[in-house]
């Protein structure tokens, strides 16, 4: 599979979730602060400094972790999420089934020519579903967040890795979930399948209502 490309818009995202979700679990402490109210998806310019809560800062960030030498940690890393939990009234849905096929973009953030979503993924769109991954946590308050994205493998969620659109699944949250960041989690929620497209560059493939969460370790 070739090196995955990304918008402007997406790498934005990406790289102020990749710098929460490092810095989270040693820096986060409980606010007072109202949860952040849940906003639409816009990019931020790289250099843009970090969003925070309203009256809590997440203080300096330590940098990615560093990949394993060894083949066999790295490849133990890059396995994906276990089985996602069940719950009644969810379809409890695997990587292997969102992730399993091409959906690649170009220098430019557009949807290369002959990328398709198979059937057996567009039916999801709209239903109840239990999914595992990890958390990179990008709306926060105190020690919950309203927006996150859950990745398929703890190599994307922490080691600085970017992952393929059908890699990811944008989270949002209301009311705002605990942050749990580097064990495996099950999110439950309403999924909604589809390229989000601004400006002809496409944001996102996968998004999530999330209605709760387990964790799985």
């Amino acid at each position: 599979m070739s090196t995955p490309k990304f918008s402007t818009v997406v790498l934005a995202i990406l790289l102020l979730a990749l710098a929460l979700a490092v810095g989270a679990a040693r820096y986060l402490r409980p606010t007072e602060s109202e949860p952040l109210a849940t906003s639409p998806i816009q990019g931020k310019p790289i250099d843009a400094p970090p969003i925070s809560s309203s009256s809590d800062s997440l203080g300096s960030m330590t940098g990615r972790r560093a990949l394993p030498t060894d083949p066999l940690e790295l490849a133990k890393i890059d396995e994906n999420a276990p089985a996602p939990r069940t719950r009644e009234g969810y379809e409890p849905v695997s990587w292997e089934r969102l992730s399993n096929f091409d959906y690649e973009i170009n220098d430019e953030g557009e949807l290369n020519p002959g990328m398709k979503l198979p059937r057996s993924v567009k039916v999801l769109d709209g239903s109840l579903v239990s999914v595992s991954g990890f958390m990179i946590p990008i709306e926060v308050a105190g020690d919950r967040a309203s927006l996150f994205i859950l990745v398929r493998s703890q190599l994307l969620c922490c080691f600085g890795q970017a992952p393929q659109l059908n890699e990811w699944i944008l989270v949002r949250a209301a009311p705002p979930l605990p942050i749990v960041t580097d064990v495996p989690l099950t999110v439950f929620g309403v999924l909604e399948v589809g390229p989000e497209i601004q400006n002809k560059q496409i944001l996102s493939l996968y998004r999530l209502k999330g209605l709760g969460m387990e964790v799985m370790q």
